[in-house]
């Protein structure tokens, strides 16, 4: 279910970055190295996994396929993406942030991703899924965040730490020498358009 087609979108190496996925203000995010933005398709896919819908990110109706996103921006090491859970329906398909994001494919990356009955926190390393742990599910309304800094990860819900994830909100990875840089950006997983987030943001901290 978790490891079978996902897709995230990146936002490339500065300070601090923000999308409301709203008509001209929104990024254009670079998807299989092909410009879109939401002006352009307000309610067709262009062959992308997600897209923009009444001002929202939601993932594709047309079901699951890999893809990669960024946008040349700069970051540091230490990072940070948040998302606003819009819309949290039953189902089986998941959103969430996701932090140093690097290639494209399954590539490298960590992310925090959750359905309505659990959430997940995993990565790919080289493109290996290795599932890190699970915890309480995202809800509608609530602001995610999950910040790197330096191997710990933590996991915020509504501006605290989530202590059904880790230990007490933080978890260290040994193996995070293999994310040495990378991008904030999204992760999602499933068809269902309902799923909707809005306000990202992202960069250094």
């Amino acid at each position: 279910m978790l490891n079978d087609s996902w897709m995230f979108l990146v936002l490339s190496k500065g300070s601090s970055y923000s999308d409301d996925f709203s008509g001209a203000t929104s990024m254009q995010w670079l998807a299989n190295r092909t410009y879109w933005d939401d002006e352009l398709k307000p309610a067709s896919n262009y062959g992308l996994y997600t897209y923009n819908y009444s001002g929202d990110f939601v993932v594709c109706s047309s079901g699951a396929a890999d893809q990669s996103s960024y946008y040349n921006r700069t970051v540091t090491f230490n990072q940070y993406s948040q998302i606003t859970a819009e819309n949290v329906p039953t189902g089986s398909t998941y959103i969430g942030p996701s932090v140093r994001n690097k290639g494209t494919g399954l590539g490298n990356f960590y992310a925090w991703y959750s359905d309505e009955g659990a959430s997940y926190f995993f990565a790919y390393d080289n493109g290996v899924y290795r599932l890190l742990d699970t915890g309480a599910a995202f809800t509608t309304g609530d602001v995610i965040r999950l910040e790197i800094n330096s191997s710990t990860l933590s996991f915020y819900k509504n501006g605290s730490l989530d202590i059904t994830m880790g230990t007490s909100g933080k978890y260290s990875d040994p193996s995070a020498y293999l994310h040495a840089a990378g991008y904030p950006g999204i992760c999602s997983y499933g068809s269902d358009v309902t799923w909707r987030i809005d306000n990202w943001t992202g960069g250094s901290i």
